[in-house]
């Protein structure tokens, strides 16, 4: 692994320990957190479950994606990665209704 391939790693990493330690009492971490390598990048994902206030609120009864990740900006193959993980978790994830409002409008079911 390359030196600048670490440091996304360090870095990406510790967005996931802020993420877990922030959401702490509002979301519950469902499944170890997870690499993948996508298109020349590197991304944490973790899945979430809201606690029963947080689900009524956002009105989720499934767990939800976190994808972290070292750009500064939402790029195509970020909602691309993120699309092929929900379509590849037996349904504990599901797309938005609307993914328009997050640039998955040409792949929307």
């Amino acid at each position: 692994m390359a030196s600048g391939d670490m440091t996304i790693r360090t870095r990406v990493g510790t967005m996931m320990e802020v993420f877990r330690s922030q959401a702490a009492g509002l979301f519950d971490v469902t499944r170890p957190d997870e690499w993948r390598e996508y298109q020349k990048g590197i991304y944490g994902v973790q899945f979430v479950k809201p606690v029963k206030p947080i689900q009524r609120l956002l009105a989720v009864d499934r767990e939800i994606l976190v994808l972290s990740t070292s750009y500064t900006d939402l790029q195509p193959r970020v909602n691309q990665l993120a699309i092929d993980i929900i379509d590849r978790s037996d349904g504990r994830l599901e797309r938005f209704r609307n993914t328009r409002a997050w640039g998955g409008g040409r792949h929307a079911r």
